[in-house]
């Protein structure tokens, strides 16, 4: 009966179930993913407000000490925004050329929104595959902008 009584003793106390809310809130890290969907507006262009209240966001949870690494899709919308098509092209070779130029312009208005917050960000261009042998799958939609923000302000 002693025995029992020690090891039941040495045991850690179970932690409390915690809700998904409860974790992200208990959370050190923090990996946000923001589609093209929320950059862009209906007519085609960047979503300003949105950008710089997720920055806002991002720049709170950043001082309360949270590492954050921010994931936005977006490029080729703003790519096609910014050679004046009607709409999302279809062709590998304008969806590559839409990804390049959007991308940087992404990168930019997403420093601005955190420069004015005091933050430097750095960022990086991934493209992901799925393992099919569709070119044009590979290189649809899947271009994204990962935005980290370091851990001291400059």
């Amino acid at each position: 009966m002693k025995r029992q009584a020690i090891e039941r003793r040495k045991r850690k106390p179970r932690r409390p179930l915690l809700t998904p809310r409860q974790r992200v809130a208990a959370a050190a890290r923090i990996v946000v993913k923001v589609g093209t969907n929320v950059v862009m507006r209906d007519d085609g262009s960047a979503s300003i407000g949105v950008l710089y209240g997720i920055a806002e966001s991002l720049a709170n949870l950043r001082r309360a000490g949270r590492e954050l690494l921010l994931v936005s899709s977006g490029a080729v919308g703003l790519g096609a925004q910014r050679l004046g098509l009607a709409s999302k092209p279809s062709e590998l070779v304008m969806i590559q050329a839409c990804a390049a130029i959007g991308q940087s312009r992404l990168m930019s208005l997403y420093d601005d929104a955190f420069e004015k917050l005091g933050y430097r960000v750095t960022g990086h261009k991934e493209r992901y595959y799925d393992g099919r042998e569709d070119a044009l799958r590979m290189s649809h939609d899947l271009t994204v902008t990962s935005i980290s923000m370091p851990a001291e302000r400059p």
